[in-house]
């Protein structure tokens, strides 16, 4: 599939311009690492929570709510297909609203249903259990997911976009969302099976979001291709970079 894909205009414009780096990892560090720790500080949320929405739910409500497995996976299944609905849905929202008022949304969304959440699923009503999951993973951890694609590419300018996406979806994830599902059950397992301490931690996780996301630029009314100003590469790579910086907020 990749092979039939063609370039984006954006990206054949820096090759016709002759405007690519060298080593574009090291530019975005120089450049742009502010916005880089942003996203690094972005991502806590919506990794974290996807394991805790999606996977943990899963322990907890066969080991502590007593519920059958195949219940769970039926609600997470809904929840899923609901998502091809809501991902688009809000991404299109933040293309109205500005990417940062929708993650952040999502974020604070996110953190005030962490106690809600764990309450309906220990009703054991199926019900409750549906729309908890259906609210907690397609709608309020989507929110971020979904400005999360266009809000990271955006960070970084055309030049180096490539390496700073990468840099910025998969640089902290080892701690973000690898470290969610053993830090969750650990919680759980402190609290004698009682959700507190992973509520605690959801919303600590939500807190670092909506600061990271808030100490960012606005991009969404930024423009995608390279400038026109001549000079070195890494000079190039930089104005675009402080234009963002300095972006609406």
């Amino acid at each position: 599939m990749r092979l039939r894909l063609h370039e984006t205009p954006v990206f054949q414009e820096v090759k016709a311009s002759g405007l690519r780096v060298k080593l574009p990892f090291m530019v975005v560090f120089r450049h742009s690492w502010r916005n880089l720790f942003c996203a690094w500080g972005a991502q806590m949320g919506d990794k974290s929570l996807a394991y805790i929405f999606e996977s943990l739910v899963i322990v907890y409500v066969t080991k502590q709510v007593g519920l059958s497995t195949s219940l769970v996976l039926t609600a997470l299944l809904v929840a899923s297909a609901a998502q091809f609905i809501t991902v688009p849905a809000f991404a299109a929202l933040s293309d109205q609203l500005g990417r940062r008022p929708v993650y952040i949304l999502g974020a604070v969304l996110s953190a005030a249903f962490a106690y809600p959440f764990f309450l309906l699923l220990d009703t054991g009503n199926t019900l409750l259990l549906f729309g908890s999951v259906l609210f907690a993973s397609a709608i309020a951890k989507t929110m971020m997911t979904a400005a999360q694609a266009a809000w990271f590419a955006e960070l970084f300018p055309a030049q180096v976009r490539y390496s700073g996406f990468a840099l910025a979806r998969e640089g902290a994830a080892p701690i973000s969302g690898g470290l969610a599902p053993v830090i969750s059950v650990a919680l759980l397992s402190l609290g004698d099976g009682q959700p507190y301490w992973v509520v605690a931690y959801m919303v600590g996780i939500c807190l670092i979001t909506v600061v990271s996301v808030w100490l960012g630029p606005e991009t969404y009314k930024i423009d995608m291709f390279p400038g026109d100003n001549s000079g070195d590469a890494e000079g190039v790579a930089q104005q675009p970079a402080a234009a963002t910086a300095k972006g609406e907020r």
